[in-house]
C-alpha cells in the first residue's frame, strides 16, 4: 500500500560464488561488472521478500554498495570465491505505537484480520479499548492501527503484528 512502513538499512552478508558461475552466461548479463550482478542475484534468491534479523527486505530494493575482492577457500578445493558484501535495503520491522494503513480481509468475533504486505496484523476486541470503534468496520476498508506487537520467523515471508485502532479523541 505505501513504503512508510520500510525503512533503508545498510547491511551486510557473507556469499560464495561457485567458480562456475562465473564464466556462465548469466554473469555475462551485466558487461560492465558481471560480478555485482551475480552477487545481487544471489542476494535477492536468498533473501529477497522474506524476513531476516533487522525485518522483511524488499526484494526490488537490494543494492550493492561495496564488497570485498573475495578470497578463495584453499581447503575446500571446489574453486568457490568468498565475497563480504555491503548492500542497502528497504526493511519493514514494525515497532510499538507504529501507525500504519491497512486494508481489512475479514472480520469475525474475535476481531479483524487486516493487510499491509508484509503485515498481517490482527485487531482483537480483548486488546480494543474503545470497542464501539470496530462497528463501522466492514471488509474492503481501508483503517489505521496502531501496532502493539510483532512476530516473524526467519526468512518468512510476512510479519505477523497484533495492533488497535486508535480513538480520535
Amino acid at each position: 500500500m505505501d513504503s512508510v512502513i520500510f525503512t533503508p538499512n545498510i547491511l551486510s552478508i557473507t556469499i560464495t560464488l561457485d567458480v562456475s558461475k562465473l564464466t556462465s552466461n548469466e554473469a555475462l548479463k551485466d558487461k560492465e561488472d558481471p560480478i555485482n550482478y551475480l552477487l545481487e542475484t544471489k542476494i535477492k534468491r536468498k533473501i529477497g521478500n522474506k524476513c531476516i534479523r533487522e525485518g522483511y527486505v524488499n526484494k526490488e530494493s537490494i543494492n550493492i554498495v561495496e564488497r570485498t575482492i573475495g578470497s578463495v577457500n584453499a581447503e575446500q578445493f571446489n574453486g568457490s570465491v568468498t565475497y563480504n558484501v555491503r548492500y542497502n535495503a528497504m526493511v519493514c520491522s514494525p515497532t510499538k505505537g507504529m501507525m500504519v494503513k491497512c486494508k481489512v480481509l475479514s472480520i469475525n468475533k474475535m476481531g479483524i484480520l487486516a493487510e499491509n504486505k508484509p503485515l498481517s496484523i490482527v485487531v482483537a476486541r480483548q486488546h480494543q479499548p474503545n470497542k464501539s470503534l470496530l462497528k463501522d468496520i466492514d471488509i474492503g476498508d481501508e483503517i489505521t492501527v496502531s501496532i502493539i506487537a510483532s512476530k516473524y520467523d526467519l526468512y518468512s515471508e510476512e510479519i505477523i503484528s497484533i495492533g488497535i485502532i486508535p480513538s480520535h479523541d
